[in-house]
């Protein structure tokens, strides 16, 4: 008969600590693999989720404008960096032609995690969580990642990563599509 290991030795609490970090590092990496940028995505306007106070968010009814998507996760340390960035850049892109939405990829149900994240960075836009379509019809699974979505709802550009520039670079991929 094969016994395990109890899970108190020393080798069997290192692995799993190896293992969290590597999936946190993961997550909060700049690395994106599968975003299509350049490429529509038509079920964008099929989506809606709920803000973070139960209000539905329609993607559908944001067809037509420019859509900037700011994924992020209340337990990212990069997106408490990004976060009054991008903040920056909605304040100064606002208008009836472009809507931004912060998407957290908390768990669903960490609602509460999440609203203390946006109080603290004073995020002022929609929030949801991602129930999981978003991660898949755009390919984002790390976080801090910034999508640029035209009003035709093709994917035009993607910031992944923190970048101080962050503000400045999503202001100037709106102003090339307002042209």
């Amino acid at each position: 008969m094969h016994k395990c290991a109890p899970m108190n030795q020393p080798g069997h609490l290192f692995r799993l600590v190896l293992v969290f970090l590597s999936l946190v590092i993961f997550a909060c990496s700049g690395k994106e693999d599968t975003a299509p940028q350049g490429g529509a995505v038509p079920q964008l306007w099929e989506i809606t989720l709920p803000d973070l106070e139960g209000n539905p968010v329609s993607f559908g009814a944001l067809k037509g404008k420019i859509i900037v998507l700011d994924f992020f996760a209340s337990w990212c340390g990069p997106c408490k960096e990004t976060a009054p960035l991008v903040e920056r850049a909605y304040e100064r892109n606002r208008s009836d032609k472009v809507a931004f939405v912060g998407v957290s990829l908390d768990q669903p149900g960490s609602s509460r995690a999440v609203k203390t994240f946006v109080e603290k960075n004073g995020t002022a836009f929609p929030v949801v969580i991602d129930d999981g379509r978003l991660r898949e019809l755009t390919g984002i699974f790390s976080v801090p990642t910034v999508l640029v979505v035209a009003p035709s709802g093709e994917i035009r550009t993607r910031f992944p990563g923190a970048r101080r520039d962050l503000h400045e670079r999503i202001t100037k991929e709106i102003e090339g599509l307002l042209r």
